[in-house]
């Protein structure tokens, strides 16, 4: 074999340096299929590793869904012993090789095998050896499925703890280095079927496109980096968006809803990626749905979205996983009592403050010292609980629930509105909310304030 400096070498030297994908010390695992591309990679990595003291390794994993899967573990290991790299062998249990969805389910199996041995073996970063060719190749399948900026961006060269010091490499680069260092690869059959996409648009349609333009795949590579600065740049708006809209685990819909539409959608993919984890089965329509719910005039309303579900209440949207508990705010209020002036917790984060004043005016939030009699309770809404009101003249009692009801509160937040009551269990006081009939406060008397704060 010949000089290991070659030009691919030196193009992932200069990408490890540039993109500052390793550091001095880092132990990498290359995911090593023994295919041109990972082969390649193998090659240049160990050379790299050699001179910067990278300890480098490499995991191959038989997926068992080929007769000569076992003999291509073998080969395998030779060519890394060859390349005096250690290739672990690992057997993947349990996968389906129906054709449904095949590609992804065995992309998973793998990146979760890689993981775990990367975390057994201590390992840094873990290396794949996408090319330039495979980056113009998914942008074109997404786009055939019609991808927006995110999905257009297609692989970053570093997302931890992948890292892609190939990408900006093309295929025939790649074939010119294993070439020139004598080393033959496994040719992987199913990279001709054209039951696959990526094969289709690999064999078929970039053909076509080269032909009206010969770069195509610079092309295609330079949409890639543009859709992923705007989508950063754009993650970055929406997420100071998100921070400044948020209530609790939702978010205010009216001031969102007056955002241009391509913030808003952006702004409702991260609140839906905050409650689920991530946005891989959300689509256009879905963020289209979202806004409709946004939208509508009604206090309460729900959107099934896949594996969630979205839970408009009057003014604020959250999105909570399917099966899961209700992560709205819902926790009790704590029975207490109130002699005189004085603060009390009442949920996480949030206490109850009681002082003495005097009334400038028909204050909600205080009551008449001269009507109440300390002490006072203090205690989260029950079934059952009444509200003394005045209506066109007349006084009746009304359930606390359809007050609040009517008052727009939340019902995750319902429970968490502090009730006054008298000695006898009367309901005086909603805090911030109402106040029984006759406790009325005239101008300059002494009154009870109550405001909820938070801590």
């Amino acid at each position: 074999m010949v000089s290991r400096d070659t030009t691919l070498v030196a193009a992932v030297r200069a990408a490890c340096r540039r993109e500052g994908l390793l550091s001095s010390g880092d132990r990498v695992l290359v995911a090593f299929s023994g295919g041109p591309d990972s082969l390649a990679l193998l090659d240049a990595l160990s050379t790299v590793g050699r001179e910067a003291g990278l300890p480098t390794s490499a995991l191959h994993l038989d997926h068992g869904l080929r007769e000569t899967s076992a003999h291509e573990a073998e080969r395998a290991r030779d060519l890394g012993a060859g390349l005096g790299v250690e290739v672990v062998v690992r057997r993947l249990v349990g996968l389906d090789p129906s054709p449904a969805n095949l590609e992804e389910r065995a992309r998973e199996a793998r990146r979760a095998a890689l993981r775990e041995h990367a975390r057994a073996w201590g390992a840094d970063a873990i290396a794949l050896g996408h090319t330039a060719d495979d980056q113009a190749e998914t942008v074109l399948m997404r786009l055939l499925r019609g991808a927006g900026s995110r999905g257009l961006a297609a692989m970053p060269v570093y997302d931890p703890p992948w890292i892609r010091p190939m990408l900006g490499c093309r295929r025939a680069e790649v074939e010119r280095h294993l070439h020139m260092r004598g080393l033959e690869p496994i040719e992987d059959p199913t990279n001709r079927s054209t039951v696959f996409l990526r094969n289709r648009v690999r064999q078929a349609i970039l053909p076509l496109l080269r032909e009206e333009n010969p770069r195509i795949i610079e092309t295609l590579g330079r949409l890639a980096i543009t859709a992923r600065e705007e989508s950063e740049a754009l993650d970055s708006w929406a997420s100071q968006t998100l921070g400044e809209l948020r209530v609790g685990e939702g978010l205010e819909v009216g001031p969102l809803l007056e955002a241009p539409i391509g913030l808003v959608h952006r702004v409702l993919a991260l609140l839906y990626a905050s409650s689920i984890g991530d946005l891989r089965r959300v689509r256009r329509q879905h963020l289209e749905a979202l806004v409709e719910l946004c939208r509508r005039p009604h206090g309460v309303a729900q959107l099934d979205l896949p594996g969630s579900t979205a839970i408009r209440e009057y003014g604020t949207l959250r999105i909570q996983p399917k099966g899961g508990a209700d992560r709205s705010p819902c926790q009790g209020i704590q029975v207490f009592e109130i002699k005189g002036p004085g603060s009390w917790p009442l949920v996480p984060g949030e206490r109850l403050e009681a002082c003495v004043g005097h009334a400038g005016g028909p204050e909600p939030l205080a009551l008449p010292l001269r009507r109440v009699e300390l002490p006072l309770w203090v205690r989260g809404p029950q079934p059952g609980d009444r509200l003394c009101i005045e209506c066109i003249g007349r006084r009746r009692h009304r359930r606390v629930s359809r007050i609040l009801i009517d008052a727009k509160i939340p019902a995750g937040k319902r429970n968490t509105v502090p009730l006054v009551l008298s000695q006898e269990g009367e309901v005086l006081l909603l805090v911030g909310v109402r106040r029984a009939a006759g406790l009325h406060c005239r101008a300059g008397e002494p009154v009870l304030w109550f405001r909820r704060n938070l801590k």
